[in-house]
């Protein structure tokens, strides 16, 4: 079938007019970047999300020139979207590629005097393991929420406020963008955010673009919203984290790319490697970061000790900051969230040696205790799921099933 007639007609000329002036027309687009919303699936299906661009593209009857150098992000950035959606034609410009470009964001690092060891990089991927989702439940707001991610989020957003402060001051204010495919938790963050000047005070009142103190311009916006935009440094929150491997809104390739490009100096990813890394996209850019060394892993339920954490071949060390894991068991300490974690399936237990299992008075008796102690049993419950044994506890024989454990481990 022949394109449809979409162009809007000049009404000041008339139609013969119209047609001498459109003797040629350029579209200039992206079709990797977001499509339009199309509610109805079955439209979709049909191919009615595409955009002109696209399904000019397509048909291959008009010349398409693809610009192939890209000016904006470090190549340790831009290295995975050239190759996973340019097949590797799209080159880095001069300018990223200079070793002054994004120097003055580098130069400086945080030390033990400011409690915190913490170095910017172009790139860096926080494996949240044991965070969870929370779904709304009201029929006006289903979306999803990662309250552990929100933690992690404003800690790293406070050590960036202290990094831009150390001297030499840079010769202007970062721009932080904080991007999400949630509406729910971008909220989260904003609250935790505002007001302007001020970092967890949890205040609601909150504007879409405020400064932090005099070192940082900060933005949280959804991907969806964040299209076409850039900033110095860019955190994105997946929020996915369950044990039936959905990651929703991310399994759109194009948003993946809309959410890895807009970063010029620095992108920090904060996900749950094991739920993203069923997706072909997703475990592609996962992929990419591990073979760098650039995972970090933080367990919510780490207690500090060297080891604690198994770290697959390519992944980096444990990041185990004592404000950090500080905030992660407060949260936990909470009820709302302590109560989802009562049940063996959560995403908690999925990759522990042993399987666990919550009888239902269990499970009632925790329930019924205070929140300082619900929260050391589920983290005992943790070590012991992944074969960290007090030695008074050690079992004297495979077959022992005091614990209600079996030896056989959650699918990947």
């Amino acid at each position: 079938s022949s394109e449809s007639e979409i162009l809007p007609a000049d009404s000041n000329v008339t139609a013969q007019q119209q047609q001498q002036q459109q003797q040629h027309i350029i579209l200039v687009g992206d079709p990797q970047q977001l499509p339009a919303t199309v509610i109805s699936q079955r439209a979709a299906l049909r191919g009615y999300s595409r955009s002109l661009f696209e399904r000019l593209q397509q048909r291959g009857s008009h010349a398409a020139l693809l610009l192939d150098v890209q000016y904006r992000c470090r190549p340790e950035i831009s290295v995975w979207p050239r190759n996973h959606f340019c097949q590797g034609r799209l080159k880095d410009g001069a300018n990223v590629i200079s070793s002054s470009y994004g120097a003055h964001v580098y130069s400086k690092s945080l030390d033990a005097a400011t409690s915190s060891k913490f170095t910017l990089s172009p790139l860096l991927l926080l494996d949240v393991r044991g965070s969870f989702e929370e779904r709304g439940s009201t029929s006006g707001d289903r979306s999803i929420i990662n309250p552990m991610e929100v933690d992690v989020v404003m800690w790293l957003l406070k050590l960036l406020k202290q990094q831009a402060e150390l001297p030499p001051a840079a010769p202007s204010m970062l721009s932080v963008g904080i991007i999400s495919p949630y509406k729910r938790q971008v909220t989260a963050i904003r609250q935790q955010c505002s007001p302007p000047g001020t970092l967890g005070s949890g205040s609601s009142s909150f504007s879409s673009s405020l400064t932090v103190g005099s070192s940082l311009i900060l933005d949280v916006r959804s991907v969806d919203g964040f299209q076409g935009q850039e900033r110095d440094i860019i955190i994105m929150s997946c929020v996915r984290s369950n044990t039936q491997n959905n990651i929703g809104f991310l399994a759109d390739k194009r948003r993946l790319n809309v959410a890895a490009t807009p970063a010029r100096y620095a992108l920090i990813i904060v996900c749950n490697t094991a739920t993203l890394a069923q997706d072909p996209s997703c475990a592609s850019l996962l992929q990419s970061v591990a073979s760098r060394g650039l995972v970090r892993v933080i367990d919510c339920f780490s207690d500090g000790r060297s080891g604690s954490v198994s770290v697959p071949a390519g992944v980096g060390t444990l990041l185990s900051e004592s404000q950090l894991s500080s905030c992660l068991k407060q949260r936990l300490m909470q009820r709302q969230w302590q109560d989802k974690l009562l049940r063996g399936d959560t995403n908690l237990f999925r990759n522990c040696l042993w399987q666990v299992y919550f009888s239902k008075e269990f499970s009632a008796g925790l329930v019924a205790q205070e929140s300082r102690l619900r929260a050391r049993v589920l983290q005992q419950l943790h070590h012991l799921a992944k074969g960290r044994w007090p030695p008074r506890l050690l079992p004297h024989n495979a077959g022992d099933s005091a614990l209600h454990m079996t030896s056989t481990r959650w699918p990947r």
